[in-house]
């Protein structure tokens, strides 16, 4: 198994997460290829920038009048925690 695969998203019962998973897709590695930068960035593998958020949820499974909800526990940009929250208990 590749490295990238190993951090591939895991499959959702939810009907949603396919169209989430290309929302998310389109916001990332969408974004990096219009800029001409997927190269570098837009998806998670080794060699490329480390800038991700972890949520509070899962945003490809929770209810979509759920996602408001959503905050962000930590913010990494370039390999660097930017913002760290600890989930409440």
């Amino acid at each position: 198994m590749s490295e990238a695969a190993a951090y591939a998203p895991l499959p959702s019962i939810s009907p949603l997460s396919a169209v989430g998973n290309r929302r998310v897709s389109a916001y990332t590695a969408g974004a990096s290829h219009a800029e001409r930068t997927e190269d570098r960035k837009g998806t998670i593998e080794a060699g490329k920038v480390a800038d991700l958020a972890v949520l509070s949820q899962d945003i490809f499974t929770v209810a979509p009048d759920q996602l408001p909800a959503t905050t962000a526990w930590m913010t990494i940009v370039g390999g660097e925690v930017l913002h760290a929250t600890p989930p409440a208990p």
